[in-house]
């Protein structure tokens, strides 16, 4: 900036602040908003909140049939080559959102066991339930 009585005077290059406006924005803070309003509008309709819930269950499940793999101590190709599938089959598997019971039956005979099916009822009745037998 330049003095004012500066006999060569020039224009300045920039203002100075006025003492109105010494107060200083600070424009590197994002403006943010609450994730409950973010999320308010997708849990307000009813079919995308069961569209979630199902994606959080298929996630869920396809945590258990990891777990269950790993608990075992085998990877993911180890049990590939078990089944004789490729690895991203596995990958497949454990992620499906809705896997056949033949499938799981496959899976789990691959990792040494077999799968046993029950029916539960609300008067506490079970019935088990058999499968056709599959090639492992």
């Amino acid at each position: 900036m330049v003095r004012a009585r500066d006999p060569g005077r020039r224009r300045p290059l920039r203002r100075a602040p006025s003492r109105a406006t010494t107060r200083r924005r600070d424009p590197i803070t994002p403006k943010t908003k609450k994730f409950a309003d973010l999320a308010a509008p997708l849990y307000a309709d009813p079919e995308r909140r069961d569209r979630i819930a199902a994606e959080k269950q298929a996630v869920l499940a396809a945590m258990r049939l990891a777990e269950l793999r790993e608990s075992r101590g085998l990877t993911q190709l180890q049990l590939a080559e078990q089944l004789g599938v490729s690895q991203v089959n596995v990958s497949r598997i454990e992620r499906a959102e809705d896997t056949q019971l033949s499938t799981i039956s496959r899976y789990v005979q691959g990792l040494g066991g077999h799968l046993e099916v029950r029916a539960v009822f609300d008067d506490e009745q079970t019935v088990a339930l058999s499968l056709p037998a599959t090639d492992a």
